[in-house]
């Protein structure tokens, strides 16, 4: 049986999955307004500290006034774009990067944002940032209108963004920040990568097995975080049995078992337009939207899209320590809800 039949098999199967200990203890801790350190908190300090569970805080403004002798010159361009719809975050005016030369920065905003963040959207665009006004996309039965909307935007944005003479395509999501004065020095280092995302394995360790870290997340949003699949959650049982069957080799793609290297967090992307792979990426991100119609987490899905066509060795799954003493990735407090 090809693999692509399996993904829509009608049927529910019953799972019994175990959570990941660390998670189950770091859901805990989070009720009780507290925290568990990882390794990462002596390497990198109080400030910019990285657990089980979250990015660290932002603490600092990435302002314009900045001395900047060290920043990169070089003619490399470069888009960079968040967006908020539906009013799933709360528009921020303080933690906004400001934009430097040879830095594109758009931010897509509904009319349901623009009138409620009016004022605040002033202050990105005080700061460099481009307002690019979007439509909402109508929604299906598992997926909301605002989140598929967001989906759209992070996997197939307007092509302008992809035909345009940029050489990287960055997005985050609205609740993340980076410094975009180092950008052009922390890509300089990856040119021969078509791809660079997050690796996932800072929750807890999977090295060079992606599987591991997926089946840790799913089985933790199947039975202890349903909220994140509630109105999906059918399609994701059938979703983590296709793949578990895919991983054992009862089906397969291309003679291939399903043995992704990395997992991912995609809330920012790093994306190379210039690489002779740009194309097969897009197409993976392409699908990858498709089949977020059906399913909430796109971290569940885009793994997989990357496997299928091949473009798991082109990607960099970068770890959270380096992009926060890199770039200065950080995280703001300003989600109000799931959409």
């Amino acid at each position: 049986m090809a693999w692509h039949w399996a993904i829509y098999l009608s049927g529910v199967l019953a799972v019994s999955a175990a959570v990941s200990p660390r998670l189950m203890r770091k859901a805990v801790q989070a009720d009780g307004d507290f925290s568990e350190v990882s390794f990462a908190e002596e390497a990198m300090g109080e400030d910019m500290m990285v657990d089980d569970h979250h990015p660290p805080p932002c603490r600092e403004d990435y302002s314009c006034d900045r001395d900047m002798e060290n920043e990169d010159q070089s003619t490399m361009r470069i888009a960079v774009y968040t967006y908020n719809i539906g009013g799933y975050e709360a528009m921020r005016s303080d933690f906004v990067p400001c934009v430097p030369a040879g830095v594109d920065a758009f931010l897509f905003i509904d009319e349901v944002g623009m009138r409620r963040f009016g004022k605040t959207v002033k202050r990105w665009q005080d700061l460099g940032w481009h307002i690019r006004n979007f439509t909402q996309i109508p929604g299906t039965k598992h997926v909301s209108g605002p989140r598929l909307t967001s989906k759209s935007l992070k996997f197939t944005p307007p092509s302008w963004l992809l035909n345009g003479t940029w050489h990287w395509l960055v997005e985050h999501d609205g609740n993340i920040v980076l410094d975009l004065h180092r950008l052009r020095h922390f890509v300089q280092n990856l040119r021969k990568r078509s791809l660079v995302l997050l690796n996932w394995g800072y929750h807890t360790d999977c090295t060079g097995d992606g599987f591991k870290c997926f089946m840790t997340e799913v089985s933790s949003m199947l039975t202890e975080r349903v909220q994140y699949v509630a109105s999906s959650r059918m399609n994701v049982l059938k979703w983590k049995e296709l793949l578990e069957k895919m991983h054992v080799g009862k089906l397969t793609h291309g003679g291939r078992k399903y043995l992704p290297p990395n997992y991912y967090e995609t809330n920012v992307i790093f994306r190379n337009l210039k690489h002779s792979k740009a194309r097969k990426v897009r197409d993976a991100f392409e699908k990858t939207f498709l089949k977020c119609q059906e399913i909430q987490r796109d971290q569940f899905l885009l793994p997989f899209f990357l496997w299928q066509d091949e473009l798991s060795r082109s990607t960099e799954a970068m770890p959270i320590q380096s992009l926060v003493e890199d770039l200065g990735y950080c995280m703001v407090g300003t989600r109000v809800g799931r959409n």
